[in-house]
C-alpha cells in the first residue's frame, strides 16, 4: 500500500509509475511547456514564503532598533516604508506567480 505514495520522478517503479503514464499518456508538446511552466511557478511562489518570514525579522528588527532609541523617527520611518514595499513586491510577484501556476494547469486540452 505504502508503494502507491512513494514516487521519486525519474526513478519511478510500479504501480507509481503506470499511473503517471496513464495520467501524461495524452499530453502533447504544448501541454508539457505548460506543465513545466506551471512546475517552476509553483516553486518560485513557494520559495517567497520564506523570503517573507525574513523580510518580517528584519522589519521587527526595526521597531526594536526604534524602542531602544537607535534609529531617529526619519530613519525609522524610511526603514518601515522601506520594508512596507518590500512586502507588497513580494505579494504582487507571488499572486502573479500563483496565477500562472493556475492557469497553466487548468489549460483546456486542444481537440
Amino acid at each position: 500500500m505504502a508503494s502507491y505514495f512513494v514516487c521519486y520522478l525519474p526513478f519511478v517503479h510500479g504501480p507509481a509509475a503506470d499511473l503517471l503514464k496513464r495520467i501524461f499518456k495524452y499530453a502533447d508538446r504544448k501541454s508539457w511547456t505548460f506543465n513545466i511552466i506551471a512546475f517552476v511557478a509553483a516553486i518560485a511562489s513557494g520559495t517567497l514564503l520564506p523570503l517573507m518570514n525574513l523580510i518580517f525579522g528584519k522589519f521587527v528588527t526595526t521597531f526594536t532598533k526604534f524602542a531602544t532609541g537607535d534609529f531617529s523617527p526619519a530613519q525609522y520611518r524610511a526603514e518601515v516604508n522601506k520594508f512596507t514595499l518590500y512586502f507588497v513586491y513580494l505579494f504582487i510577484a507571488r499572486f502573479a506567480l500563483f496565477y500562472l501556476h493556475s492557469v497553466s494547469v487548468d489549460r483546456p486540452i486542444d481537440n
